[in-house]
């Protein structure tokens, strides 16, 4: 037999005897430790339910975290230039404070006002021309020049000789038309006196006519009644019909001299019409000439103003590129960076794409500048005034974000005190997105795990 079949009811007993006596053999009394258990277990129970009680019912503001950054309300202004140039003169340096309008840098305009002056000259030659045009055109007697060429016709030499050239052109046109006009007009004289000429032969014939007229009439009764001779009537009537021929000779010939005062006035008033479409045609041109000039000064003038370079905004001048003069600027180069110094901070915080969801506009945040010590510099509460409406990339990490902008209240940044921020400081953002109880905060993982597991492909 082997021990477990010596395991009889016997020893059994045997065994629960020695077990209630002590080493020496005595009984050893009955355990009292039943209470501080049962009162150990009921402080367990308490405080694992008031644990969950609390972990289920109390709220605590749940946030989303992002990392940002100080900067201006407007961003910072990249100041370029559209066509570049040669730097002539340098105004600033990095740290700088200027004020909009001051200046900042001046490039060498050489060119540029070679090429105004040019064409301004064009311009005032092209204004005394129409001037001319126009006195020309009304008939007048003298040329009305444009308070603009006469105002600085004393300092402006170029004013002076462009007028002294076109009243001379004038003067030789208005000569040149006057001639032609005059040798019609003593051409008409003539015929008019050729008229009066004529008229009087003519007026001296018909008189002839009626002298004789009446002696043939006279003798032509004598020669009825036989008291003369047929044959006397003949000479007078040769004499009245060569005084009749040369008195419609005389008529024809006024005729045609009065043709011709009509032709050599018809010629004078072509010669007016054609020199009134010549000098409208050139008006025309010389207009569009003016406007076309016009806008070329206007652009050359914009160009000069712009060999200024002036600053658009108040601020400070950071990140120059350019620190020597006679530098050559490319067309829309950055030359420096300026830092508005009136405009309100605000910071721009970079959101997870998986955060995105709880944030929208409006919502509370925390802020606090990690620039600063944590034990004096208070955390102060912002809002958000901005949500990107897509995600962004980081150019040099790859990573995608959603850019999101908290602003700061006048009365939140007072309690910063003396602290200076300054745009490009770091910054922790807490986005406040509601309250949750830690129970869900525990959960959340688990209900989310379960929810991905139970949805049906």
């Amino acid at each position: 037999m082997n021990e477990k079949d010596q395991d009889t009811p016997a020893s059994q007993a045997l065994a629960r005897e020695q077990d209630l006596k002590g080493p020496s053999g005595n009984p050893v009394p009955p355990s009292n430790d039943r209470f501080p258990r049962l009162f150990g277990l009921i402080v367990i129970l308490i405080a694992f339910g008031f644990v969950g009680g609390w972990a289920s019912l109390a709220p605590i503001d749940s946030a989303v975290v992002a990392q940002g950054t100080v900067t201006v309300d407007t961003y910072r202004k990249t100041v370029q230039h559209l066509e570049g140039g040669i730097i002539r003169t340098l105004h600033v340096r990095d740290g700088d404070t200027v004020e909009r309008g001051d200046l900042l840098i001046q490039l060498d305009e050489t060119q540029a006002r070679s090429s105004y002056l040019v064409n301004y000259n064009r311009y005032l030659a092209e204004l005394a021309r129409r001037a001319r045009l126009e006195a020309e055109l009304e008939g007048e007697e003298r040329i009305d020049f444009p308070e603009e060429l006469t105002a600085g016709a004393e300092g402006e030499g170029r004013a002076t000789r462009v007028m002294a050239t076109e009243e001379r052109e004038f003067k030789a046109r208005r000569e040149a038309l006057d001639g032609e006009v005059s040798v019609l007009r003593q051409r008409i004289d003539q015929l008019q006196e050729r008229i009066e000429g004529m008229e009087s032969q003519r007026q001296s014939r018909l008189r002839t006519i009626a002298s004789l007229e009446d002696e043939l009439e006279s003798r032509g009764r004598l020669a009825e009644r036989e008291l003369l001779p047929a044959a006397e009537l003949r000479p007078l009537e040769r004499q009245l019909a060569e005084a009749e021929g040369e008195a419609g000779e005389l008529q024809a010939s006024i005729a045609g001299a009065r043709i011709e005062i009509g032709e050599a006035e018809l010629q004078i008033i072509q010669l007016r019409r054609e020199l009134s479409r010549e000098v409208a045609a050139a008006l025309r041109e010389t207009n569009t000439q003016i406007d076309a000039l016009e806008e070329e000064l206007q652009a050359l003038e914009d160009t000069l103003r712009r060999k200024q370079i002036r600053a658009p905004v108040d601020g400070e001048v950071v990140n120059m590129r350019f620190h020597a003069e006679w530098a050559v600027i490319g067309p829309g180069e950055p030359i420096l960076d300026l830092v508005p110094g009136d405009e309100p901070l605000v910071v721009e915080a970079r959101v997870r794409p998986q955060d995105i969801d709880s944030v929208t506009l409006g919502q509370p945040a925390d802020v606090r500048f990690t620039a600063f010590s944590f034990r004096t510099t208070p955390v102060v509460e912002g809002e958000v005034i901005f949500v990107s409406a897509d995600s962004l990339k980081d150019e040099q990490t790859g990573e995608s974000y959603f850019l999101s902008r908290i602003v700061v209240g006048e009365e939140e940044m007072r309690q910063l005190g003396a602290v200076s921020l300054r745009p490009g400081m770091p910054a922790d953002v807490m986005i406040k997105t509601g309250e949750r109880t830690p129970m869900a905060y525990l959960l959340k993982p688990l209900t989310d795990a379960l929810a991905r597991a139970f949805t049906e492909n």
